[in-house]
């Protein structure tokens, strides 16, 4: 009984493959007919050999002798297509057997999609774990190459041009792949190792000029770990494989540095959204430096609008700052120049750097609040100080060029801190400026024992009838 379904099952395939073959048969040869002397006869039949191909459904698990018959019809009518544009037998035989070989390739890679995709519809249950699981795995620490600043992972290192983003990421490379110790920023000793260094907005001859100015104080060779490139694939057309390859040719590799993104950035597709195409432009590569546990710092512009948030600074969409791990942001405004840090695996930072053109090296120093605070302060002492008489908040902020809410402010805390004596409403004195609280003091006890502000007198009417003063 089983035999006779499936065999009806067959016969019932095999007349409907039939069906169709004699209907593409019959439209190819209507297309053959009322063929132009302009249009190629071999594409033509190249065509004809595809969809003929396609609708006997070539695949894996048909035998090239299955469906003989029609099979056979189906070549026949394609010799005579051949013959009727004179094409050779041999050029035929040719078109013939490319088209049926990529028939069975096509057939075979969407049989293999559909298998995947079924696979993955079935074991779900594989990728999906408890809480109570969780919490009793052991997971490897986070590594850092740059401490508490660059994880592994992806990070966005971004910043207007000419900033000085690139010195900042040739340093991090040639401090990295030097022997220990060896410092960056100031005093951060990262993680030695190989590294590579995409410089694809540079040339070997600017490079060594780069590499020879940053090296000129320190007494170190140039190392042989750091690896460099003028020119690499887009991250889409074999970029990532040839990062990939780079790493596992390489003992201890520990750092990639993509300077900048716009040189191997995929290309963006036609209906995709803005967000997508930024998201999709680092989704492969963080994937694979996740896995592996490399860093991977990419170059990138920020937007010349200003934004409160610094991550919306950073050209392009969220996309990019979404898939990234980590996102650092150079800026440099009136109150100094700063690297602002927001990640995954760091904790939100914003620090003050500072840039040494001798050097062409980029030092932290320290958290940028604080910094810009105790310099502040500075310029506020420094104004009170020279002062011949106490002074209001706006007469110190024009003297000082710092905005007056900000003088406001700090002039509260530096009163808390005994660094500033208010005077009155509106006068303030350095605590030091003890010549200018003193005669404010005694100007304040002669007004008093003058009778100043003036007693006021109040009028009454007695009832003697004339206006006296009590």
């Amino acid at each position: 009984m089983v035999d006779t379904i499936g065999a009806a099952s067959s016969q019932a395939k095999d007349a409907e493959i039939s069906a169709a073959i004699s209907d593409e048969i019959a439209s190819w040869r209507r297309i053959f007919g009322q063929r132009q002397p302009n249009v190629d006869a071999k594409v033509l039949l190249r065509n004809a050999a595809r969809d003929l191909f396609a609708t006997l459904k070539v695949d894996r698990t048909v035998h090239p002798d299955s469906h003989e018959i029609t099979r056979q019809e189906a070549i026949d009518a394609l010799y005579g297509m051949a013959k009727l544009a004179n094409i050779s037998d041999d050029d035929a035989q040719k078109i013939f057997s490319e088209s049926f070989e990529q028939s069975k390739s096509q057939a075979e890679d969407t049989a293999k999609s559909d298998d995947n995709q079924a696979s993955k519809a079935k074991d779900w249950r594989t990728r999906v774990f408890d809480a109570a699981g969780l919490c009793n795995k052991t997971f490897a620490e986070v590594k850092y190459v740059i401490p508490n600043l660059i994880p592994e992972g992806v990070s966005i290192l971004a910043g207007r041009p000419k900033i000085g983003k690139s010195w900042m990421a040739l340093d991090l490379a040639l401090t990295t792949a030097l022997n220990a110790p060896s410092l960056c920023l100031g005093n951060l000793e990262p993680l030695h190792g190989a590294v590579l260094y995409c410089a694809l907005e540079d040339n070997p001859r600017r490079l060594q000029r780069r590499i020879a100015r940053i090296l000129s104080s320190r007494d170190v060779p140039w190392p042989e770990r750091l690896h460099l490139a003028n020119e690499w694939r887009r991250l889409d057309s074999g970029g990532v494989d040839d990062l990939r390859e780079w790493a596992e040719s390489v003992p201890d590799p520990v750092l990639i540095i993509l300077d900048t993104l716009a040189g191997v950035r995929p290309e963006r597709r036609g209906l995709e959204s803005v967000y997508d195409g930024d998201y999709r432009a680092l989704a492969e590569i963080h994937a694979w430096a996740n896995k592996i546990g490399i860093a991977v710092v990419v170059l990138h512009h920020t937007r010349k609008m200003e934004a409160d948030d610094p991550l919306d600074s950073i050209s392009g969409s969220l996309g990019l700052a979404g898939c990234a791990d980590t996102s650092l942001v150079l800026n440099r405004s009136s109150q100094g120049t700063t690297l602002y840090l927001r990640g995954r695996d760091v904790e939100e930072a914003e620090h003050a750097v500072s840039f040494d053109p001798e050097t062409c090296r980029w030092t932290i120093m320290g958290d940028a609040a604080e910094i810009h605070r105790s310099e502040s302060r500075g310029a506020v002492l420094a104004v009170l100080d020279d002062a011949t008489e106490p002074m209001s908040p706006a007469e110190i902020a024009l003297a000082a060029e710092l905005p007056k809410n900000n003088v406001e402010q700090l002039l509260f805390r530096m009163g808390k801190a005994g660094e500033v004596t208010k005077l009155a409403r509106g006068e303030y004195a350095a605590s030091s400026r003890v010549d200018l609280i003193g005669a404010h003091k005694n100007r304040k006890d002669r007004k008093n024992r003058s009778g100043y502000p003036p007693k006021l007198t109040l009028l009454t009417k007695p009832t003697g009838g004339t206006d006296a003063a009590v």
